[in-house]
C-alpha cells in the first residue's frame, strides 16, 4: 500500500471540523518526513491551492494526484481552454505532468457536457498531461455512472472504519479484476473519529452520529489503543486500498501516523460499520437534525 499526503485543509478550511493548516512553519519539515518514508504522493485538488509545493521546490519531484471540475458557468470555454489552464497549473508547480487527473464531481459525468469534458480529458492524457484518468467518488452506486462513460485507470473513494460500503459491494471484485487502483480517503472521516469527544459534543448535532463515535472512543481505551491507530489499523485489514491518501495538521501527526502504519495487529472492526449516509456522507452532514 502506498500512501499519499493529502493537501485540503492546506491553507484552507477544510471540512466539518474547519481544519486549516495556514502556518508554513508546522509543516516545514515535511518534505524531509516524506522522502525519508518513501512517501511517493500528493493528493491534490484545483480548488485546494498549492500552498505546500509553492512553499518548498523539494516536494515537487513526488508524484501529484489532482481533481478537476467544471465550472457552474460557461463549462463550454473551460474545457475549450482546459489545456492551456492545465499547463499554467503545471508551469506554477514547476513539475511537467501529473500522475493522476480525477473528475472531481460525479454531477459532471451525468451533464450535458460530459462527454466533450471525457473527451478532452482523454486527449490531454494522450499529450502526456499526465499518466491516469479516473473519478473520486463517494458512493460505490457512483461507479455506474462512471463505467458507462469511461473505463477508469483510478478510482478515489472513501473508506473507514464507520463506512465498509465498497467491501460490500460488486464493484470491488471488478475493480480488482481489471486492475484499476484504488485510493482510500477520509480515513479518519475528515477528522472526525480522531477529534476529541468534548470538542465533538459541541458540533455533531446528530445524537445517534454522536454515540457512534463515542461507542469507538471507548472501545479504543478498553483495547489500549488510540482511534488514530485503530483507523489506520481498519484500512491495513481490509487489504484491498492500493494508496491511502491521509490528512494531517502538522508534521508531527505525519510521523505518528507513519510509525502506526508500520505496527502489526489483528483487529476486527465489523461492529462500527454503518449505511446511514447522514453519519458516512459528508454532503448529508449540512442537514443533520437531532
Amino acid at each position: 500500500m502506498k500512501i499519499a499526503l493529502g493537501t485540503a485543509n492546506f491553507n484552507n478550511s477544510y471540512g466539518i471540523l474547519k481544519n486549516q493548516i495556514s502556518n508554513y512553519h508546522k509543516i516545514k519539515n515535511i518534505p524531509k518526513i516524506l522522502k525519508d518514508n518513501k512517501i511517493d504522493y500528493l493528493d491534490t485538488a484545483f480548488d485546494y491551492g498549492d500552498f505546500i509545493i509553492n512553499k518548498n521546490k523539494k516536494i515537487r519531484s513526488i508524484k501529484v494526484i489532482t481533481k478537476i471540475k467544471l465550472p457552474t458557468q460557461k463549462e463550454l470555454v473551460f474545457i475549450n481552454n482546459l489545456e492551456e489552464i492545465i499547463k499554467k497549473k503545471l508551469l506554477k508547480l514547476n513539475i511537467n505532468s501529473f500522475d493522476t487527473i480525477l473528475f472531481h464531481d460525479i454531477n459532471d459525468l451525468k451533464s450535458v457536457y460530459a462527454d466533450r469534458f471525457i473527451k478532452k480529458i482523454k486527449l490531454l492524457k494522450r499529450l502526456n498531461y499526465f499518466k491516469k484518468i479516473g473519478a473520486s467518488i463517494y458512493d460505490p452506486k457512483d461507479l455506474n455512472i462512471v463505467f458507462t462513460k469511461f473505463t477508469p485507470d483510478v478510482i478515489q473513494l472513501p473508506i473507514n472504519i464507520f463506512d465498509n460500503r465498497i467491501l460490500s459491494s460488486p464493484w470491488l471484485k471488478k475493480l480488482k479484476r481489471k486492475k484499476i487502483t484504488i485510493q482510500a480517503r477520509s480515513v479518519f472521516l475528515q477528522g472526525i473519529l480522531t477529534s476529541k469527544i468534548s470538542k465533538l459534543e459541541k458540533i455533531l448535532k446528530n445524537k445517534y452520529f454522536l454515540s457512534k463515535v463515542k461507542k469507538l472512543d471507548t472501545w479504543c481505551k478498553l483495547n489500549k489503543i488510540s482511534r488514530q491507530e485503530a483507523c489506520l489499523n481498519f484500512i491495513k485489514s481490509i487489504n484491498v486500498v492500493d494508496i491511502l491518501i491521509i490528512g494531517i495538521n502538522n508534521s508531527k501527526q505525519l510521523i505518528e501516523i507513519l510509525n502506526f502504519l508500520k505496527k502489526k495487529n489483528n483487529i476486527n472492526f465489523k461492529d462500527f460499520s454503518t449505511n446511514k449516509l447522514e453519519i458516512i456522507d459528508p454532503r448529508k452532514w449540512s442537514k443533520i437534525k437531532n
